[in-house]
């Protein structure tokens, strides 16, 4: 992504048109001129790419997948109704998605615990940023004695969607993600924003219009998700002996 980013401040585009928080990242560290419009990152303000959803201050604006910590509490509440009887829970988590602008990291595990221990998970977590890492992860949730796992969405997670959900399945693992391709591969629920996809990317191209006419990027406040929706695989859930309640 860096390099990248930086032939595209060397070639004097008009706008950078990032997809995912690894690119918006690397395109805000290559200038802070050009302006910038990203779509499907979770963590804006974390990672330092603006300064707040109203007012983004900077040269970056565009459309958050951010769902807030109680959404992602909801979506562990969902998990717990389904599979009650589940205490350990192994959460794979990208750390390409918590790099920042300035150069450290936004450790999102923190935010993360108190819903987990709440439904009274124990939870472990499992780090990985390219597709060699899924190996060892995987060991990793299985020597933890996993009864459940959770899922981040990022590029690697998508890419590794239907591996993912296929090892789930295999050692019995009742899973829940963030986003409802994960459910499409075979994963057992998603509760995510409703609009993540081509809605998305619409409303990131009217963004750059906007800007094309004039609209400065600080000023164009970041859209952010108003209606989620709950994602259940019944094939997988059958398959792992898990009654949905209705």
């Amino acid at each position: 992504y860096p390099a990248l980013a930086e032939e595209l401040v060397r070639n004097r585009v008009d706008v950078i048109w990032a997809f995912t928080g690894p690119a918006a990242v690397a395109a805000a560290r290559a200038t802070k001129t050009i302006p910038i419009v990203f779509v499907a990152v979770p963590w804006p303000v974390e990672t330092g790419l603006i300064d707040s959803f109203a007012r983004p201050g900077r040269n970056v604006t565009g459309v958050s997948t951010y769902t807030g910590l109680e959404v992602s509490a909801k979506r562990l509440e969902f998990l717990k109704e389904i599979a009650p009887t589940a205490i350990r829970l192994s959460w794979i988590l990208d750390s390409s998605m918590e790099v920042t602008v300035g150069g450290g990291r936004f450790d999102i595990r923190p935010l993360l615990d108190p819903a987990a221990r709440k439904l009274g998970y124990d939870v472990h977590y499992h780090y990985i940023a390219k597709d060699e890492d899924f190996g060892p992860a995987f060991a990793d949730i299985l020597n933890f004695r996993a009864q459940a796992l959770a899922l981040a969405g990022s590029p690697a997670t998508f890419a590794a969607r239907e591996r993912i959900a296929a090892f789930a399945l295999q050692n019995r693992l009742p899973s829940a993600a963030a986003a409802s391709w994960f459910v499409e591969a075979g994963g057992l629920l998603s509760y995510d924003d409703a609009g993540v996809g081509t809605v998305s990317i619409v409303r990131g191209v009217e963004y750059v219009d906007r800007i094309f006419r004039g609209a400065h990027p600080a000023d164009l406040a970041v859209d952010r998700p108003g209606k989620y929706q709950l994602v259940i695989n019944l094939k997988t859930a059958k398959a792992l002996g898990l009654p949905v309640p209705q």
